[in-house]
Parts: structure tokens; C-alpha cells; sequence
């Protein structure tokens, strides 16, 4: 899934490729291979209407998935590689890091980065 987090629009997905995309998205969100429930859920809340901007900012934003990585550093490199498609600079870590700890809001610190 190529493209800007803000503009990003969502294939239909009539083609056994188009699912392809949802699993690997999931995937590199996710930082471990979807499970079954989870691809067939995702893929109705993007047909319901919803954006891939929409997906990412639920996915990144989850709690359990910050917990997963055991400190916000690990936690925000992923979230940047996901919305950028490359690391960050250590400038961009140490500010995003400190922006979380300050804020304690994924939802918040992932908004002002789709927003950069």
C-alpha cells in the first residue's frame, strides 16, 4: 500500500491481489501476520465505507499494541516506519518519543504526524 497516509484511498477488493494488500498491510501495522478474524473484520469496517487513514489510526493507536513493544521509542520507530514508509531520523524519534510522553495520547501524536 504505496501512497500518502493522508491520501490514501482503499482498493475494492474483487481480486485475490487486493486481499494480498490487506494482509500485508495488516501485517506490517500489526508487526506479526494477521489472523483470519482479523483480516475478514478489517476488510468489512474498509468496505463499510471507512479510509485506510482510518484502519492505520485505529491499528497504531491501540494500547495493547504500544504494550507490545515494551518502550515508546520501539513503539514510535514503528509508527513512523508505517506512516512514512522509512525510519525516522533520530531527531524525529527523540521528538515524537518525548511528544507521546507528554501527551500519553497515541491518538494525538499519530494525528500531528499524518498531519506533517
Amino acid at each position: 500500500s504505496s501512497g500518502g497516509i493522508v491520501n490514501a484511498g482503499y482498493p475494492s477488493f474483487s481480486s485475490a491481489s487486493s486481499s494480498t494488500d490487506l494482509v500485508r498491510e495488516l501485517q506490517s501495522l500489526l508487526g506479526r501476520p494477521p489472523m483470519a478474524n482479523e483480516i475478514a473484520a478489517w476488510d468489512t469496517f474498509l468496505r463499510s465505507g471507512n479510509t485506510l487513514a482510518s484502519l492505520r489510526m485505529r491499528i497504531l493507536s491501540n494500547p495493547q499494541l504500544r504494550s507490545n513493544f515494551g518502550n515508546d521509542s520501539l513503539y514510535i520507530n514503528h509508527v513512523f516506519t508505517n506512516l512514512f514508509s522509512r525510519a525516522p531520523s533520530q531527531a524525529e524519534l527523540s521528538y515524537w518519543t518525548t511528544r507521546l510522553g507528554a501527551t500519553n495520547s497515541p491518538e494525538t501524536v499519530i494525528s500531528e504526524m499524518m498531519r506533517t
